[in-house]
């Protein structure tokens, strides 16, 4: 029987983020939305409520977008591999 070998070479991917800047200035920016909320209020607790939201939407949007560009070629590989 022949011996099949098989080569893989593959690089873990690095993620280079200014996490750190980017924590900071979120936590600074957040306390600009620490407020009591009260029934004289709601209105303008709500309307922060979503700009909060809208904000870590976008965050998460950001890290599914970036999970999926370094998964590719995982998926790739393991298509390539079951195939075999």
């Amino acid at each position: 029987m022949n011996e099949l070998n098989l080569i893989v070479k593959s690089e873990i991917p690095i993620f280079i983020t200014n996490f750190n800047e980017l924590k900071n200035q979120l936590i600074e920016n957040l306390k600009l939305y620490e407020i009591r909320v009260t029934s004289e209020n709601i209105k303008e607790a709500k309307e922060t409520a979503t700009v909060l939201n809208k904000l870590s939407g976008e965050i998460d949007k950001k890290r599914k977008e970036e999970v999926k560009k370094v998964s590719e070629p995982i998926r790739d590989f393991e298509m390539k591999i079951k195939e075999l």
